[in-house]
């Protein structure tokens, strides 16, 4: 895709044909409102993070995982939960809000 998504119905389309079956392969907490999840597809690891604070939530994808506060408590129960999932969907929740379905084995 040449241009990004302009709605979260087309970015939720776009995310779902284009990450179907990743596997999580990794979940970190760098920061208090912050999850990554390194995800494995088509051979090659992609990086996602969702952010959840006080300002505007955002999911987004970077090149490199963040490095930040060594894992907490949060990142351990995320990481026994989270790891080895697969995307199942990502839908449109609201005209802003997506959502990131996960199959939990």
């Amino acid at each position: 895709m040449d241009t990004p998504p302009r709605s979260a119905a087309a970015a939720a389309a776009w995310m779902s044909a284009a990450f179907a079956g990743a596997a999580v392969r990794r979940v970190d907490v760098p920061e208090p409102d912050l999850v990554v999840l390194t995800v494995h597809h088509e051979r090659r690891d992609r990086v996602f993070v969702l952010s959840a604070g006080d300002g505007p939530a955002g999911l987004g994808l970077v090149e490199k995982r963040p490095v930040g506060a060594p894992a907490g408590a949060f990142a351990g129960l995320l990481r026994k939960h989270l790891e080895g999932a697969r995307i199942a969907d990502v839908e449109a929740r609201t005209p802003n809000t997506l959502g990131i379905v996960l199959e939990v084995p």
